[in-house]
């Protein structure tokens, strides 16, 4: 009698857990804090990009909730150094972003990326940026940031693609499909 308990017990355990495989490894929604994320990418900074006008090197950036829940804001400090500007000229320039799984390497990078704002640090200076430089500066800091992997997921872990993400005070939610 005591061996039907404990298969009804173990019965019970599997009904109310889903019967699922374990968790985490096979497509599933996952927890990681942001924390850990800007460590990561502070470990892959600086990065230096050159283009025509001049080069860029980032040298700091994070993760913050966006307008609502389901967006992200990236925030990414550079500095522009151009034939006008040797000494160079700190900027920031904050993007509105969405994520990508590569499931080859089982990393999540930064996808989507969309220009909110630009400024710079030292206004006397900003007159000697032109307008394309300008515009090259954005479009050359997103071309370097979303190659950062923000996070690697562990061993074993399986998932295609990110379904959905949600960014709550200091978590990013992800439904990994």
């Amino acid at each position: 009698m005591k061996i039907w308990k404990m298969v009804w017990l173990a019965f019970f355990l599997l009904l109310i857990s889903g019967c699922g495989g374990a968790p985490g490894l096979v497509g599933s929604d996952q927890v990681l804090t942001l924390s850990q994320i800007d460590a990561n990418l502070q470990k892959a900074l600086p990065v230096k990009r050159k283009a025509s006008f001049g080069s860029v090197r980032i040298v700091g950036m994070a993760l913050q909730p966006g307008m609502d829940e389901k967006t992200m804001e990236v925030p990414v400090k550079f500095i522009l150094t151009s034939y006008e500007i040797p000494e160079g000229i700190e900027g920031l320039v904050t993007y509105q972003a969405g994520l990508r799984y590569a499931p080859e390497t089982r990393t999540l990078y930064l996808s989507d990326l969309k220009a909110l704002r630009l400024a710079f640090a030292n206004p006397s200076l900003e007159e000697y940026i032109s307008a394309s430089a300008r515009k090259g500066v954005v479009s050359l800091v997103a071309s370097a940031i979303k190659d950062l992997p923000l996070q690697t997921m562990p061993e074993g872990f399986h998932a295609q693609k990110v379904e959905k993400f949600m960014v709550k005070k200091d978590q990013l939610l992800v439904d990994f499909d």
